[in-house]
């Protein structure tokens, strides 16, 4: 399955023995297999630990560019709102103005 000098690194960095006497490379490749199971047993895989916090943080920020969004919608329909509201009130005084205006004319 692997090359035989990868195992023999492995088995260097779990500081195991390298061979068994009478073990064969098949053997020593099982071994290998069961003792990183078991070192790696009640622990997440590490690649499967990064993806997920890839996927939080991405999470994150999709949540903060929606709260964004919506801070900036409230904000522009509250700038909407008070536009309008500002020429309501530019249009109020022109009412009187006018109606000065029309009753100047009628006179």
């Amino acid at each position: 399955p692997i090359a035989v000098e990868e195992i023999v690194t492995r088995f260097r960095e779990m500081g195991m023995p390298i061979i068994l006497f009478g073990e064969t490379d098949m053997q020593r490749y099982k071994r290998m297999r069961q003792l990183e199971k078991e070192d790696h047993e009640g622990k997440k895989n590490p690649d499967l630990v990064m993806l997920e916090s890839l996927h939080a943080n991405s999470r994150t920020m999709l949540e903060d560019e929606v709260a964004d969004n919506k801070d900036e919608d409230e904000d522009g329909e509250k700038k909407k709102d008070k536009n309008k509201s500002d020429s309501e009130s530019d249009s109020d005084e022109e009412k009187p103005d006018s109606e000065k205006d029309s009753e100047q004319d009628s006179e």
